[in-house]
Parts: structure tokens; C-alpha cells; sequence
């Protein structure tokens, strides 16, 4: 059971879902903080934020990750990105829900065939041996 639900209705509504964030941290000063569509709306916002040395300040190491599926000459853009004034590339109309549990999940539907439906996971942790923040994504795509 996810602890963290959303109106899955209202994900594609730019109004609901980029008031809607997540935060995961590595217990060691770094973290990875944006919306629930992946759409930075924050200075400090970031897939991997992080100290890289021995001050108290963090940097954004990456920011967000621009996804793109091309199938049978048709190009989907996964991200989406704030510009003065405008949204774009309005990949958020292609998540049709988000999950918390117990990392973030969200799963996208293109509705391009053999891939129209698979779930996007973003792990954020550190690596025990060396103390050094680490993000990952996987996919997921059912049978």
C-alpha cells in the first residue's frame, strides 16, 4: 500500500500535480527533490542534490533527466521542463499514476504498441562502503 496516494484523475492537471513533491534523503546531506511529474519548480529542486565537499553547501549534480521514446516514426517526450511563461516538452500527459513505495514510481502510457504502458522508478540513496549519494532509474515494462 502506497503512503503517499494521488487523484490519478488529476495528475495530467499541471495545477494539482506540480503543487504535489516529493523528497527522498541519504542521510548523509544529499536528497532528490521535485514534483510528483518531475517537473522542477524549485531552485533547490534536483534528481541528485548533494555536499561534494567538506562545506555545508549542496549542488544540484543533475537536475532532471529528459526521456524520449521512438517507435515506428513517432517521437514521445517523457520530461517536462518550466520556461518563462510556458510548459514543455508536456510529457506529464502521459502518466497515468504515481506511487510512493517504497520509491517514487510512476507509470506511463503512450499507448504505442509493445511499449504503451511501463513504470519509471527513481532510487535515491548512498552507497554504505564509500558514503557517496546515488540515484538510479529502472523501467519496467509488463508482459
Amino acid at each position: 500500500m502506497s503512503a503517499l496516494t494521488f487523484d490519478k484523475s488529476e495528475l495530467g492537471n499541471l495545477e494539482y500535480s506540480l503543487q504535489r513533491e516529493m523528497l527522498a534523503t541519504d542521510r548523509i546531506g544529499g536528497y532528490m527533490s521535485t514534483t510528483i511529474v518531475c517537473c522542477n519548480t524549485r531552485r533547490y529542486h534536483g534528481l541528485m542534490v548533494a555536499p561534494i565537499d567538506d562545506s555545508d553547501r549542496t549542488y544540484v549534480l543533475l537536475s532532471s533527466l529528459d526521456e524520449t521514446i521512438v517507435q515506428h516514426d513517432q517521437t514521445f517526450n517523457l520530461a517536462l521542463h518550466r520556461f518563462k511563461g510556458v510548459y514543455e516538452p508536456r510529457g506529464h500527459k502521459y502518466i497515468t499514476d504515481f506511487k510512493y513505495t517504497p520509491t517514487p514510481t510512476i507509470t506511463i502510457n503512450t499507448a504505442v504498441p509493445y511499449i504503451n504502458r511501463f513504470a519509471r522508478r527513481i532510487s535515491f540513496g548512498s552507497i554504505c562502503l564509500f558514503t557517496s549519494p546515488i540515484v538510479g532509474f529502472s523501467y519496467s515494462f509488463p508482459k
